[in-house]
């Protein structure tokens, strides 16, 4: 006689003295057990043809819910019957439910007039109108590259890093919007009405601005940086004064904040201090206010040698001092560096890179306080100082940064200072002049000295002018198509 089946269970860690970890044996005197198998729905793989189900062969079927009949007749319901009344229910059930949705979301939509005035999704610190965004989404994809010349060959857009504090803080958001207004001339509106839309945004900022400076307890990066946007923006509009009012209480709040030092790891924020000091620093030729901190460009002190010829004959002529030597090679530097940046073989940390070059070397001409006397050097200061920022690309020839400057060119040129230089290095000062120049009468200035300069070098081709011009700080590949330009108004000036 066979034994029933039985299974024997052991404890893993038995304790000595427990009965309960002893070893359990569980008998099954009536067989194995029987599991069900787990049931396998829908139809097998492969499978195309659905099973038909007869009507004979559906009546053994049981159901979840069955028809009750509430009334006295006895009447016989088949199974199409039933099939088909369950659809028309279930049909009818979803028309309901789609009705009651239907009801919850009118009761709790929002009134119409409130619509277009409410976004829940809405994290702006302002209300944005239709134009705001399209003036941030013209300086987010192509509006940046005109404000960051040289990061745009290396695929680097700043806007990134400061999109984010706009978002956060108003008072930025309206300086943003300001600045970029500032230098967009659309197709449908004119000059004059983007302008008093920028002038909005910047009264606005400045308004906000001064409730915080009034109870300042702390200098955030978000004052300085709107700050600085406030007088690069009042600058852009030819306002000087107010450029100037603006620089010194940023210069007061760098102070508070513990000077530059204290920034020294926020090397964009840094960057946007610089430039709001340059702007109007360079015009003016004056000395900057954030000047001293920047030393002469270590690539061009180690060597003091000048390699173009052209200012190699103006050495000859006059006494350049080692500032401007410095100045020549590192601009000279800069220069293959952006070609090599523009032809995209240069990355992000030589992008980094030319603009310290920039920024140092435009520090360093303006360091240098040249006497009344000194016209020549001051000459080519002036002259310096327009190359770099003809190179760089950045100012716009419909913006007025650069008038000052050229105003005090004219004057020198009028007090007969050109007299002692060689005619290269002026025919190359002018061609810098006309390509930064925005005021009216100062380009039929330019002009008229380009054609009188041309004449007496007996220059009257634009093949005989970029001969000259290869000589001094100048590329075909950078500055032909402005230059060109130039020569052919001037060439129709001399038919005139």
């Amino acid at each position: 006689m066979n034994q029933a089946p039985s299974e024997i269970i052991f404890s893993l860690a038995p304790l000595p003295g427990d009965k309960a970890s002893e070893p359990c044996v569980f008998r099954y005197d009536n067989g194995a057990m029987k599991l069900r198998a787990p049931r396998i729905r829908g139809r097998p793989r492969g499978s195309t043809k659905k099973t038909q189900i007869s009507s004979d062969e559906s009546g053994d079927i049981q159901n979840d819910y069955d028809f009750v009949n509430v009334t006295a007749e006895q009447n016989h319901v088949d199974q199409d019957a039933r099939v088909k009344i369950r659809k028309r229910v279930m049909v009818n059930h979803m028309r309901l439910k789609r009705v009651e949705r239907q009801k919850y979301n009118e009761h709790s939509r929002l009134p119409a007039t409130r619509v277009n005035s409410l976004d829940p999704f809405d994290v702006f610190p302002f209300h944005l109108e239709p134009y705001m965004h399209d003036i941030l989404k013209f300086y987010i994809t192509s509006g940046w590259k005109s404000f960051y010349s040289i990061e745009k060959y290396a695929d680097f857009n700043p806007i990134d890093y400061w999109l984010p504090v706009a978002f956060r803080d108003g008072a930025f958001l309206h300086a943003l919007l300001g600045c970029a207004d500032s230098h967009i001339i659309g197709k449908s509106q004119s000059r004059a009405q983007n302008r008093l839309r920028a002038i909005r945004h910047l009264n606005a900022a400045i308004s906000i601005v001064n409730r915080r400076i009034a109870d300042l307890e702390s200098v955030t990066d978000e004052t300085l940086l709107i700050v600085a946007t406030i007088a690069i923006i009042e600058k852009s509009r030819g306002a000087h004064d107010n450029w100037q009012i603006h620089m010194e209480g940023l210069h007061n709040l760098v102070n508070l904040r513990g000077g530059l030092s204290c920034l020294e790891s926020k090397p964009l924020l840094m960057g946007k201090l610089y430039r709001a000091d340059l702007c109007g620093s360079l015009d003016a030729a004056q000395t900057p206010y954030f000047s001293g901190r920047y030393i002469p460009v270590p690539s061009a002190t180690s060597n003091t040698g000048i390699r173009k010829q052209g200012f190699q004959r103006l050495e000859k002529l006059i006494t350049l001092n080692d500032t401007l030597k410095y100045c020549i090679n590192a601009l000279a530097d800069a220069m293959q560096s952006m070609k090599r940046l523009k032809s995209r073989k240069g990355g992000r940390a030589e992008a980094a890179q030319v603009r310290f070059w920039f920024t140092a070397t435009q520090y360093t001409l303006l360091s240098v306080d040249y006497d009344p006397s000194q016209t020549s050097l001051r000459v080519c200061q002036i002259a310096l100082i327009l190359f770099s920022i003809c190179l760089i690309d950045e100012q716009h020839t419909q913006l007025p940064v650069c008038d000052m400057l050229i105003a005090k060119l004219q004057s020198l040129w009028e007090q007969g200072s050109f007299r002692s230089l060689p005619a290269e290095f002026t025919l190359w000062t002018i061609f810098l002049a006309s390509c930064a120049v925005s005021d009216d009468q100062l380009k039929v200035w330019c002009l008229s000295a380009l054609r009188t300069t041309a004449t007496v070098m007996g220059v009257h081709s634009w093949e005989e002018v970029s001969q000259v011009l290869e000589k001094l700080l100048w590329d075909s590949e950078l500055f032909d198509y402005k230059y060109l330009d130039i020569w052919n108004n001037t060439c129709f000036l001399r038919k005139l």
